[in-house]
C-alpha cells in the first residue's frame, strides 16, 4: 500500500512533537494511515488507548452504507488533522483515536464495496 510521503511525513511530525522519537513518529503516522485506509473498505476490529488511558476496543468502518441516516444537524467539535475518526458498529457513534494509541486493527470482514 503506497502513500503520500507529504501526508506521511506531516502526520509523524505531529506525533513527534508528543515527545516521540522519529522513528517512533513514522511508525505510528504509517501505522495511522494503513489503519484508515483499511476502515475505507472494510469492518474492522480496532483497539486503542483512549484518552483518559483506559483500553477500547470497538468494530468499526469509514464505509458509508454504514453509517446512519444525516439529520441535518452539524457538530460543533474540533477537528485535528491526526485523529482518526470512524464510524463504530459496537455502540453505534462516532469515535476516534490518535495514530499513537493504536494498539491493533484487524479486517472483521470485507464489505461490498471492496468486493465491487
Amino acid at each position: 500500500m503506497k502513500f503520500n510521503l507529504s501526508k506521511v511525513n506531516s502526520l509523524a511530525w505531529k506525533i513527534r512533537k508528543t515527545g516521540k522519537s522519529w522513528s517512533e513518529a513514522m511508525q505510528n503516522a504509517y501505522a495511522g494511515l494503513r489503519a484508515k485506509a483499511q476502515l475505507q473498505s472494510n469492518v474492522c476490529r480496532i483497539i486503542f488507548i483512549k484518552s483518559d488511558g483506559t483500553r477500547a476496543e470497538r468494530v468499526g468502518t469509514l464505509d458509508p452504507s454504514f453509517f446512519p441516516a444525516f439529520n441535518g444537524t452539524k457538530s460543533n467539535r474540533t477537528r485535528t488533522s491526526e485523529k482518526i475518526s470512524f464510524y463504530s458498529l459496537t455502540d453505534g457513534g462516532w469515535r476516534s483515536f490518535l495514530p499513537q494509541n493504536l494498539l491493533s486493527i484487524q479486517v472483521e470482514s470485507a464489505t461490498m464495496a471492496a468486493a465491487a
